[in-house]
């Protein structure tokens, strides 16, 4: 049994992980991997704005707005001013 068996997926390293497989060419199955960690997490940043990278690089510019937008509302930017 392989130790990839015994852990449980998370959501955010299956995005990762198509992120990485839509980067060597395989953009599709990226695509789709990507997609089903935004399922498994809908409360993420990291899944919304992996999503977001996806769209941006097949320049789907308004769904990678709207990925981005839902980055920002779960995980809003915190500015210091100093």
């Amino acid at each position: 049994m392989s130790i990839i068996c015994i852990h449980l997926i998370l959501p955010e390293t299956l995005c990762m992980k198509g992120l990485s497989t839509y980067n060597q060419g395989k953009r599709e199955e990226g695509r789709e991997i990507a997609k089903r960690g935004l399922s498994l997490e809908l409360t993420s940043h990291v899944t919304w704005h992996v999503n977001a990278l996806i769209h941006r690089a097949d320049r789907e510019w308004v769904e990678a707005l709207k990925c981005y937008s839902q980055a920002h509302k779960i995980e809003p930017v915190r500015l210091k001013s100093t």
